[in-house]
């Protein structure tokens, strides 16, 4: 709630981004009791009962969700924003003279994303570059 008051109270547009298949926009699966082999389902051109390697996490591998939450995380760090002391789902990224510019709310494939006028369009391009996102309004 407190920032939904915060975007409010700075003028930003509020943005809804879902990201697309995210687990699977994940790094690479790297498990350390070894690699997930699978069959696959018709439909392919493989031979019947061969097996393929996964690489990367797929829903219903309960490492896919932590290696998205870093993937995605660690994107937001390499783009300067920092995660919130008091609210671990949120990011913000701030000026060199320490004014907010850009706030993301993350819930597992969801983003809600603020960022002041001079920073959205930016902000949105750099993001859709690295993710694919399904609806983003």
């Amino acid at each position: 709630m407190v920032t939904l008051q915060a975007v409010c109270s700075l003028g930003w547009q509020l943005e809804i981004a879902d990201a697309k298949n995210a687990f699977c926009q994940s790094d690479r699966l790297a498990r350390p009791k070894g690699s997930i082999f699978c069959e696959l389902c018709s439909g392919f051109n493989l031979k019947s009962g061969s097996l393929i390697k996964l690489i990367a996490p797929v829903y219903g591998l309960n490492d896919a969700p932590p290696l998205w939450h870093r993937t995605l995380t660690s994107y937001l760090a390499s783009e300067g924003f920092q995660k919130s002391l008091l609210e671990p789902c949120l990011w913000a990224k701030r000026s060199s003279l320490g004014e907010p510019r850009a706030i993301i709310l993350i819930e597992v494939d969801d983003l809600i994303v603020a960022a002041h006028t001079s920073e959205r369009d930016s902000l949105r391009e750099k993001l859709q570059a690295r993710f694919k996102f399904g609806k983003w309004k």
